[in-house]
């Protein structure tokens, strides 16, 4: 099959992507794009006072680059974090991004993104680097991940011992996973490429860094949480004030796993938790065999799931780790993440309790 030579995206399209993928790719944007072009972008209220709302953060390859973004952005209202074949903070400023934050070569310059992080703390872009001391930080690099080497990860490592403390560090670098969602009892085999990017390794990811982020938690019974708790959100009403929405290279709607404990007149009580997808996997379902929200169900938590979508120079609707959407992508400034955290912020109101996953 003819192949479009191209520069790499990070965690989705390669220089090797068949030519009939990109023109699907490209044909899910533009019809969408053209009729909205012209539409307001939000109808929040800005004007009104926002809930600060703490949370916790989970991320997979460029969701796992996101999730470094918003912790740094928001450390004082995190409650955890975990980076699954991400990336470290500030990766996408290096002169050589692609390769260095993909395949470490050349190496990742740590002290450079401490440099930089330093920058963006001395210019109000993100929270003290002194409050993510406590922060329960939970890393993950596959041995056998081939899109994201194992010394990427490794430099994530280094990166964050600079401003997390050891008790409240956890990495996690010897399973023998290609990239993926990492699982016990479900999908490819652990080591298997360019598939569902669910792995069977025989571990359990989700419960993993849920108990790092959390503490003791209830052991999810054996069965599968219902559909019917996976709300729409309405994601695109909750732009920044003033951004065109095509810009932002997200998807109209988001999903929200709601245990029923947590339903509409309770919420707010319950703790959250956002997960960010990896490449490709915007406005798709919330893969519901993950165990993110069995154990989210067992303990009830409700897990927000933001989409992206697919743009010029973003052909597989990545996360923006490198500057898609504007210099500041990786501050309070950044577009995508002040989006969600307006829907973080408003979020009994942000949902559709009237549509479910199960009634779609």
């Amino acid at each position: 099959m003819q192949t479009v030579r191209l520069p790499r995206y990070r965690f989705g399209v390669t220089s090797t992507t068949p030519a009939t993928v990109l023109v699907c790719v490209l044909l899910s944007y533009f019809p969408q794009h053209v009729k909205t072009d012209t539409t307001p972008a939000t109808t929040f209220n800005h004007s009104r006072s926002l809930r600060t709302v703490r949370h916790s953060l989970s991320g997979m390859s460029a969701g796992g680059s996101m999730v470094a973004s918003h912790l740094m952005a928001h450390s004082t209202l995190i409650d955890g974090a975990a980076i699954i074949a991400g990336s470290p903070y500030a990766c996408g400023h290096l002169p050589d991004y692609d390769n260095a934050c993909n395949y470490d070569d050349p190496p990742i310059d740590v002290d450079a993104l401490v440099k930089i992080t330093a920058e963006r703390e001395r210019a109000g872009l993100i929270d003290p680097t002194s409050t993510l001391a406590q922060i329960p930080l939970y890393l993950f690099g596959g041995t056998k991940d081939s899109v994201t080497y194992p010394g990427v990860m490794n430099s994530a490592l280094k990166f964050f011992q600079r401003y997390v403390d050891r008790d409240a560090l956890k990495g996690v670098y010897n399973v023998p996973a290609e990239h993926g969602y990492v699982t016990d009892g479900y999908g490819e085999c652990c080591d298997c490429s360019w598939g569902t990017y669910i792995l069977n390794c025989k571990y359990d990811q989700a419960g993993d860094l849920f108990k790092h982020i959390f503490g003791k938690l209830e052991t999810p019974p054996n069965w599968d949480p219902s559909e019917k708790n996976v709300h729409v959100v309405m994601q695109r009403a909750y732009a920044p004030e003033g951004s065109w929405w095509p810009s932002l290279q997200m998807h109209e709607t988001a999903w929200a796993y709601v245990p029923s404990a947590c339903r509409r007149s309770n919420v707010t009580s319950c703790r959250l938790h956002v997960h960010y997808h990896g490449c490709g996997g915007g406005g798709a379902m919330p893969e519901m065999e993950l165990g993110y929200n069995q154990w989210a169900d067992a303990n009830n938590i409700v897990v927000l799931y933001p989409m992206a979508r697919p743009a010029i120079g973003n052909l597989m609707g990545c996360w923006d780790w490198w500057g898609a959407t504007g210099k500041n992508f990786d501050t309070n400034e950044g577009v995508q993440i002040k989006t969600v955290m307006n829907m973080i912020s408003d979020l009994p109101n942000a949902i559709s309790w009237t549509e479910t996953l199960g009634e779609q």
